[in-house]
């Protein structure tokens, strides 16, 4: 029983299924210069949180905690904050 087991979390580690952080540290500080910009709550910087959020997703797509982040500053900009409505 305990060769199987190690010999499934040996496939589970190479099939990728394992959560690994970032690789690309340039894409981490740009996340976590996303994330100031967002506990702002002003206008302006939701916006500019919105756009830094997308730098790191295009150098690593796999990077689903600022997909996350960048819905949810999305869905908590008023119409006022992205300037439909004066």
């Amino acid at each position: 029983m305990e060769e199987l087991k190690l010999e499934l979390l040996g496939a589970q580690k190479q099939s990728g299924l394992v959560a690994r952080a970032t690789p690309i540290v340039e894409a981490y500080e740009t996340y976590l210069k996303a994330r100031s910009h967002r506990h702002r709550w002003d206008p302006a910087s939701l916006q500019q949180a919105v756009s830094l959020y997308q730098e790191p997703i295009r150098h690593y797509p796999c990077f689903a905690r600022a997909y996350l982040e960048m819905a949810e500053t999305n869905v908590g900009m008023t119409p006022v904050d992205i300037g439909i409505l004066p």
